[in-house]
């Protein structure tokens, strides 16, 4: 569905992953809004071995969080 890299960020100095999607899944309605709907549900769980969502959009064709 995507790719996850390891990144650093600057702002708030930390680490973080970033999953971008495939410039393909983030044209068509379905494929953006089941991303979106991913990106909040993941939002709204709260556990130590979860990720926690602190950024979701999109730059160009890129769809990511």
């Amino acid at each position: 569905m995507g790719v996850v890299y390891r990144a650093h960020d600057e702002q708030l100095e930390r680490d973080v992953a970033l999953k971008v999607f495939a410039p393909t899944r983030a044209h068509g309605r379905a494929d953006a809004a089941e991303i979106s709907q991913e990106a909040l549900a993941l939002a709204r769980l709260n556990h130590p071995n979860i990720g926690a969502i602190y950024e979701f959009g999109s730059g160009g064709a890129l769809i990511f969080w």
